[in-house]
Order: structure tokens, then sequence, then C-alpha cells
């Protein structure tokens, strides 16, 4: 918990793109590239089920069917869900004490309506746990009493810590009414003990101890794992998940628990299966303030709400930057020609571009030629071009890494008779404009320069100076 508390002191971080030379604006490799991909194959029956669960049947195989390993290699997507960690209730309490007025944000105000939004990370196993918040009130920038009770016709979202953590709609007097903050009285259950198993994909057979639980893996093949658990569990919360073979966590695409048995399905090829078995419970209450969030787009509008309490990022976020030339870009660029897992649009045919893994292609653009380009329409295997339409990605972070995408769609979408697009090859033109290297500034109060770079710091508020240097971006 110090290290998201120690960013109270603020610190402004800049990243500078330097002058190497390359093609295109000075500290950026504009990369113009022509590609050609074939269509993607068809989704096998493994591939489907760790696409999308909902869709596919794997979350019917979860809770009905037999879970079985996948035939063919899986792609890795991965879950950013913190670690359960053992923690006592005197710690809690006091992170429950100093993040309080942090914790819940007001969000999006709609007419006579406001959400609410949850930094739960900041509170240790917040993850696994149960909120609710009884609300007593909700006040405008004068500290004006504008909360509506709520109606029986009136859609309440309560606070569900698995799907929408932390929402609630709070209902305001009227559409003119400018929400500003929001009192109420939290209880929240979070698991501070825990039973905890490690096994290697190696460790088929071998029994584990932990507590008064014993845990023996069973299987372990591709994407697939089974644990036998001996002890009692009944009423006991239990957290399981596997890693791959660089360490970081997969995301379960299905999961059963019959008797003392768990047979699950991974989102990747699993190396690693953590088990976790909660031993103690906490319950604590506090009273909370949810503060509204300054527009920054319009720092000047009176009704904007003054910054009430700090706001937190999540800690052990680490920004590899690097210097890399045109050539390493170019090889490390990945174009692959992929199926649409997402709900809307799922099995439709869709180009991915992916970038290296590193901090620099956070600032990178990708673009696919021009709106209107016939370049990139598909054509069949005469060479006819195929109608569609071309559409950005919407849901590109599935954990397959930094870049953007492309999908072809029926043009008779959302027709009930539209089918999928089905070409023989598309071709087009990829441009990348991508930082070479990063320079990295920290201006802290104590030191706020660094050569012609200043920050000159006011409360809340940060103004840099000596940045704006020709062909750089900051």
């Amino acid at each position: 918990m110090d290290n998201q508390k120690s960013q109270i002191n603020i610190a402004v971080v800049l990243a500078i793109a330097l002058g190497i030379p390359a093609v295109g604006l000075g500290g950026f490799f504009t990369i113009r590239s022509l590609w050609t991909t074939p269509a993607p194959s068809a989704l096998t029956s493994g591939q489907r089920d760790n696409a999308n669960p909902q869709m596919a049947g794997g979350l019917l195989a979860s809770l009905f069917g037999d879970i079985k390993p996948s035939a063919e290699p899986v792609r890795s997507s991965y879950d950013s869900t913190p670690k359960p960690v053992n923690t006592t209730a005197r710690d809690f309490d006091r992170a429950l004490e100093t993040y309080k007025n942090s914790l819940l944000f007001l969000d999006f105000q709609f007419r006579d309506t406001v959400d609410t939004e949850w930094d739960g990370f900041l509170l240790p196993n917040s993850s696994y746990g149960k909120m609710a918040v009884q609300w007593t009130q909700v006040f405008d920038p004068d500290n004006k009493p504008i909360m509506r009770p709520a109606k029986k016709d009136d859609k309440i979202q309560k606070a569900r810590l698995t799907f929408f953590p932390g929402h609630y709609k709070l209902h305001l007097i009227d559409d003119k009414a400018v929400a500003a903050s929001a009192t109420g009285r939290m209880k929240i259950t979070v698991p501070i003990t825990w039973a905890h198993f490690s096994f290697s994909k190696d460790q088929i057979g071998r029994t584990m101890r932990s507590g008064p639980l014993a845990a023996v893996l069973q299987r372990c093949q591709n994407d697939y794992y089974r644990l036998d658990l001996t002890g009692d569990i009944a009423g006991k919360k239990i957290i399981h998940y596997a890693r791959d073979a660089t360490g970081k966590r997969l995301r379960l695409n299905s999961s059963r628990k019959a008797g003392n048995t768990i047979s699950a399905k991974a989102r990747g090829h699993v190396s690693q299966v953590e088990l976790f078995v909660c031993l103690e419970q906490h319950t604590a209450q506090a009273d909370i303030v949810a503060h509204a969030e300054p527009k920054f787009e319009n720092p000047y509008k009176k009704t904007d709400p003054p910054i009430a309490a700090p706001r937190y990022v999540r800690a052990g976020i680490k920004w590899n930057f690097a210097a890399i030339t045109q050539r390493q870009l170019t090889q490390q660029i990945q174009v692959l020609s992929l199926r649409c897992d997402a709900m809307f649009g799922y099995n439709d045919p869709k180009l991915r571009v992916c970038l290296p893994p590193l901090a620099n292609s956070w600032f990178a653009s990708i673009s696919f030629g021009k709106d209107d380009s016939r370049e990139r329409i598909p054509r069949d295997s005469s060479g006819r071009p195929v109608p569609c339409k071309v559409e950005y990605g919407l849901f590109g972070d599935d954990g397959g890494g930094i870049g953007n995408e492309i999908r072809f769609r029926s043009p008779k979408s959302p027709a009930k008779d539209s089918k999928q697009v089905s070409f023989h090859r598309a071709k087009g033109e990829i441009r990348i404009r991508y930082p070479a290297e990063i320079r990295r500034v920290v201006l802290t109060r104590d030191n706020p320069q660094s050569g012609t770079i200043r920050a000159n710091f006011n409360g809340c508020e940060v103004a840099i100076q000596g940045w704006n240097w020709p062909g750089k971006s900051f």
C-alpha cells in the first residue's frame, strides 16, 4: 500500500521523443508498408471455446458439460486481476481509513443520473470480496443536496465486484443538477487469510499441503488443468488460475467444481497452476465520500468541482522505454489474419497489427490507409472485390499486446439475413508512426527543473514550460 500512498507527493513524468535520423518527423519512424493477407481460417471447436466462452458454449460446458483440453495451440490472453494476498484485519482497516475517500468517484452523469466508479485496487483482496454502499446524499458544487430518493421503476445497479465493480446509479432532483460529491456508508467483506498451493506443469500427482488442506495436480495438458482438494472446503471461497511460460496470469475460459475436484480451461498454454482457498474473512464498515473529477478538457468551467481527494493509479506499472532502430521495429511488428471474438461481430475476419512489447508502443499511431481506400477491399479467388464494411476494432485489449485492428463486416449488418464476409485475399497499406527513442524526465516539487524543462506546481495543477522543441513530441 505504501507504493500507492507515495503518489500523493506529486511528480510529473514527461516522455519526449528524441531526434534519431529516420524517415518522417524527427524522433519518429514512419513506416509505410503494403500488406497482403489471406482470409483467416474458420475457428476450430477448440479455438471457438477459447475465443469467446459466452458465444461459443464454453460457459455452458463449465456448468453442464465436460471440460477438455484443446487439441491445437491456444493464443495467450492475460488477466490483470491482482493476486490474492495474506493480510490482517488491522492492516485492512488501516488501508480503508487511509483511502476511504479515494475508493469511489462520480464518473458519468447523464441527465438526472450519475454513475460511480470503483478503485478497489487500493484495498487488499477487494477483487475477491463483497461490497455494498448505502448512499445518503449527493451534493452540488455549492454543497446543496440534490439527491432524489429512488423509485420502484428506477433501474438501480447494485455494486458487484465481479462484472461492474462499485457501479451505482444515483438519481438527482433534475437534469440540470451538477453532482460534485456523494456521501454514504460502505460495508465490505474480504478474505484476509489463504491456503496457497502452486504447481508447475511437471508436478502432476504431487501432493502439497497448506494449513489444514492438501491439494494434488491431477492433470495439466495444453490449456487444461484439474486439481483435487482434501479437507473441509464447504462454503469457502476458492480462487484458481494458470500462468504461461512468461509467468503472466491467463484468463480462464471455463471452470467447473464437482465436489473437491476443480477442472478449468485457460486462454493459453498452462505452465503453472495457482490455487487459493480462503481460511478467514474480515468485514469492515466506513463512512465514505465519492468525489467528482474536474473535466480538464474545459478547465475554466465554473461548475467543475475542485479536486477534493487524490485519485491513484495501480502500483507496479513499469515503463520499459527503449531505443529501437527501424530495422528492429520492422522485424518485431506482427500483422495477423484472425477472427473476431467480440460478442457483436463474432467470427468476422479481422486484421491485427501487434507492436513490440515496449512502452514506446503506447505512443505510436497506426492507420490502415485512407478510409475510402479501395486497396484494402477484400477480393475473391478471381480478383473481384468483395462488398464489406471496414470497422476499427473496439475490443483490442484482450491480452494480445499493444496494437490496433480492422474488421471486415457484412455491409448488410445488422440485418437478419447478413452473412460473414468471405474472401480469398485482402491487401492494403499500413502506416505506423513510432517513437524511436524516449527521454524520460521526472520533475518533483523539490526538483522542479531538468535542463530547459520546468514544472510549476500549484496545488493539483502543474504547468510545464520549455518542452516545446521543434520536431519532438511531448
